[in-house]
């Protein structure tokens, strides 16, 4: 297995003025591009920062640990400089240490915890993003609140936008919650975060039109129902009728509340128009409580229109509710 390796780093500053090591020298650490003073560290643990400015010991040597990802300003004076310096040697802006691979790995500079509230969520990086860049990738920890309905996040202070499914479509509830986590991406545009993870809530998802595909709750049309009720010896029709999205199958269950004891042979049959009868069984039998008749029709796009005709026994009656369901098919 190949060793991933970087350049070894310096583990020591040394500096020198005309050969000679410059002892008690001064060295001032700033954020990139001002004077206002930036911690550095005495060691990789960064727990200990230095005194700033850095004081060189007589060799001109002295430990300076930059935070990673972070820029820095360097400026060297003499000891005999002022704080701030007057007198420096030189000044070095935007210097950067090298990335820690652990770091990157563990994800710690594209996550942070949510600062926000419901619906307008918050997160700031460290070290901050200079702007927004499609297709960049953030996690948001430790939710505030869970959304309610559409919502936005800002990263950074650089502006809210608002958080989408991949298809587009702005959140509708649950899909971020409290004290759980999510990642998303920045669309190509970059004009709205895409949700990819949700850790505690519902993830969005396109509506399927392949074999392997998932579907949504849209396209599956909500359970409906019938209710017929006939005399000893008659029949009575129904009708179930949908456009359909796209093809699909359509589940129908006809239930007999109640069919007296006198009441044989019971039954129901179907006609349809825009959908085919793969097959159905069951018929209400003498004596029963709660007997099912259960039918599977195939279903192009478009209207289907099913004639439930139901018939009681010779001598009996019955109350008769039928439930349905489409469910899309590739």
């Amino acid at each position: 297995m190949t060793t991933l390796v970087n350049i070894a780093p310096v583990p020591k500053f040394q500096f020198s003025q005309n050969g000679v090591p410059l002892n008690g020298g001064k060295l001032f650490t700033y954020a990139a591009g001002t004077m206002n003073k930036l911690a550095t560290y005495t060691d990789q643990s960064g727990g200990t920062p230095n005194a700033n400015p850095i004081i060189l010991d007589a060799n001109g040597q002295g430990d300076c640990w930059l935070a990673s990802g972070v820029a820095y300003k360097l400026i060297l004076s003499p000891s005999t400089d002022t704080d701030p310096p007057t007198n420096p040697y030189w000044t070095e802006d935007n210097i950067t240490s090298s990335l820690n691979v652990a770091d990157v790995q563990s994800g710690v500079y594209s996550n942070a915890a949510d600062t926000g509230t419901a619906n307008a969520y918050a997160i700031a990086l460290s070290p901050a993003p200079a702007a927004l860049t499609p297709g960049m990738s953030v996690g948001i920890d430790a939710i505030v609140a869970s959304n309610t309905g559409a919502a936005t996040l800002n990263v950074n202070a650089l502006g809210a936008l608002p958080i989408q499914s991949a298809g587009g479509v702005a959140l509708q509830g649950g899909e971020l919650v409290a004290t759980y986590g999510a990642v998303l991406r920045l669309n190509h545009a970059g004009t709205a975060w895409v949700l990819l993870q949700t850790t505690g809530g519902s993830l969005p998802v396109i509506g399927g039109t392949k074999s392997e595909h998932a579907i949504n709750l849209s396209q599956i049309l909500p359970i409906s129902g019938i209710v017929a009720n006939t005399a000893t010896g008659t029949s009575v029709s129904t009708t179930i009728s949908f456009t359909a999205p796209q093809k699909g199958k359509l589940m129908v269950e006809a239930t007999a509340g109640t069919i007296g004891p006198n009441s044989p042979n019971a039954n129901i049959s179907y006609a349809p128009t825009g959908a085919t009868l793969d097959g159905a069984v069951g018929n209400f039998t003498q004596g029963s409580t709660l007997s099912t008749s259960s039918a599977i029709f195939s279903c192009a796009a478009g209207p289907v229109s099913i004639v439930l005709t139901q018939t009681a026994g010779a001598s009996g009656a019955m109350n008769v509710g039928a439930t349905y369901m489409f469910i899309p098919t590739p």
